[in-house]
């Protein structure tokens, strides 16, 4: 029998220390890695179908979330030329939007970790464009003319700051974790892939809006981004999917000490003003 066959023959792999106490030969040790490699449970998580199309999956998440709150600046313009409020009044809805986008990361990572990665995104993706579509009935004269209008500030506070800031930060994390579930020595390339598409996101939104604010008008342009935002983020959350990958109890890791995250002085200038 073969050194391969021979560890093959195990049905567990997890006690191979005392398995190689008397053989330590480089033979014995090749052959341990070999059947590692071919039958770790974190195999074949470098490509296939599934990964490339929750690669997809992501890339549109981030398209449709972090490219469109890259483009406040064009509301922030406009609320401002409507009378709204003053730029550094309106310049809360975008922070406060920022602000959920990226602290709704830990209740959904959280969640995505105990398998709920479908229902979070589909969640995620209601509350986006539910409030999205509040935020164009109640700001558009024309829908909701005697309820509210560009220059009620409250109403852009809560629609876009809030509701959107809630809705894009449900999606923006499990749409980035999943991907760890698919790759892993490529796991770098397919994140940088993902990153792109906020990037890409970052142009098209700017001027998708700005030309149909001067061509269109407020209305026409909210409800044209919001049909390609919803079209978007259908095909991701039909193309993404989890791969949960079981744990023995020996590889449940402890709970995160959150006091220690925070009082953690180097960690939070890194965040502050990296």
């Amino acid at each position: 029998m073969s050194l391969y066959s021979k560890l093959a023959s195990y049905d567990e792999y997890s006690d191979f220390d005392s398995l190689f106490l008397d053989t330590k030969s480089p033979e014995w040790i090749e052959a341990r890695d070999q059947f590692i490699r071919q039958h770790s449970p974190g195999d074949g998580r470098d490509g296939g179908g599934k990964a490339w199309c929750t690669l997809l999956g992501g890339w549109l998440t981030l398209f449709a979330t972090f490219g469109h709150i890259s483009s406040f600046g064009v509301y922030q313009d406009l609320y401002v030329r409507a009378g709204t409020a003053s730029s550094s009044d309106i310049s809360w809805i975008g922070s406060v939007q920022l602000f959920f986008f990226v602290v709704m990361g830990l209740p959904a990572g959280r969640l995505v970790d105990k398998g709920h990665f479908k229902k979070i995104v589909i969640l995620g993706a209601i509350i986006y464009i539910l409030r999205r579509s509040v935020y164009k009935l109640l700001t558009n004269s024309f829908y909701m003319l005697s309820l509210a209008h560009i220059d009620r500030y409250y109403q852009l506070f809560l629609a876009q700051g809030i509701g959107m800031g809630i809705g894009s930060g449900l999606l923006y994390i499990p749409s980035m974790t999943v991907q760890g579930q698919h790759w892993q020595k490529r796991r770098a390339m397919a994140m940088g892939i993902i990153i792109t598409g906020s990037s890409v996101g970052g142009i098209a939104y700017p001027i998708l809006l700005n030309n149909l604010f001067q061509q269109s008008g407020f209305g026409f342009a909210v409800r044209a981004a919001a049909i390609l935002t919803t079209g978007l983020l259908v095909l991701a959350i039909v193309l993404m999917s989890d791969r949960i990958i079981p744990r023995s109890n020996a590889e449940e890791t402890e709970p995160a000490n959150v006091r220690e995250i925070l009082t953690d002085v180097p960690f939070i200038l890194g965040m502050a003003f990296g």
